[in-house]
This record gives structure tokens, C-alpha cells and sequence, in this order.
């Protein structure tokens, strides 16, 4: 019996891997039969929370946007990153350093929204009365929408 081991090492300057790749770790198919069913109800989950805000005018409110900014990162990562795993265990071997770097960044992307939110909510908890006029003001000067609709009529 052969058994894989596979150390990642991350540093500030770089990424190095030694992994020893057998077959032993593709016959758990209900391992992979998880990882793709939890990636299908991600994507499909995440799919129908960013429907459900973009089209119902309602839900158009400031703590909604941040959910919809943290449904595509997850989104992103139901999409991407479960099935570029399933690719390169099964079929193609490729440097796992290039599939860290994307793991990472939608992993960071992740947490960014969660921590807004959180920020979000904590204003909101902290500072009921000016909540409103708070992230009116600052979303109205920062949100990347404004520049590309134009000015008001």
C-alpha cells in the first residue's frame, strides 16, 4: 500500500509543493461524488441569490449589495475552484502553485465581503439614526456604477 503525502509551503515570495501523485486518492468516489454535488448546490444556490436581488427592485438596498458581492466570490468559487480540483487530481497535471494563486484569491475575495458585512451590520448595530445617510453618502461617491451611468437627467 502507497500512500500520498503532499506538504504546501507558503511564504511571501513563494509557493512550493512536493506531492507525490497515485491513484489512490482517485478511488474515494464518495469523496468526489461530495465535492461535486456541494459545488452543483454552491453554484445553484448562489445563481438564484444573485437572480432574486437583481431582479426584485426591492432588495435594491445597500446591505443586499454586499450579498450579492459575496454570493458571485462564492459563486467564483463553486464554479471554479471544485471543478479545476476534479480536473487536476483526475486528468491534467499542471503546477498546483498557478491553482493555489486562484484558490487564494477567491478565498480572499470571500472573506473581504464577509468583513464588510460585517462592518456593515456594525455601523448599522452601532449608529441606527445615521446608518442611512452614512452609506448613502459614501456608496453614492464610491460605487463603481456611478461612473458609467452618466449624469443625472
Amino acid at each position: 500500500m502507497h500512500s500520498t503525502v503532499t506538504y504546501i509551503v507558503l511564504s511571501t515570495n513563494s509557493v512550493s509543493m512536493s506531492a507525490t501523485k497515485t491513484d489512490e486518492g482517485k478511488e474515494a468516489y464518495w469523496y468526489w461524488t461530495f465535492v461535486s454535488i456541494f459545488a452543483l448546490v454552491t453554484v445553484c444556490g448562489n445563481a438564484l441569490v444573485m437572480y432574486l436581488i437583481a431582479t426584485r427592485p426591492r432588495l435594491h438596498i445597500t446591505p443586499n449589495w454586499f450579498i450579492l458581492s459575496l454570493s458571485i466570490a462564492d459563486f467564483s468559487v463553486g464554479l471554479i475552484v471544485a471543478p479545476s480540483y476534479i480536473v487536476y487530481t483526475f486528468w491534467v497535471d499542471t503546477n498546483f502553485a498557478i491553482l493555489a494563486i486562484f484558490y487564494n484569491l477567491l478565498l480572499y475575495a470571500s472573506v473581504g465581503n464577509l468583513c464588510v458585512m460585517t462592518f456593515d451590520r456594525y455601523i448599522a448595530i452601532t449608529r441606527p439614526l445615521r446608518y442611512v445617510a452614512l452609506m448613502q453618502n459614501s456608496m453614492e461617491a464610491k460605487s463603481p456604477y456611478n461612473y458609467f451611468r452618466g449624469p443625472d437627467s
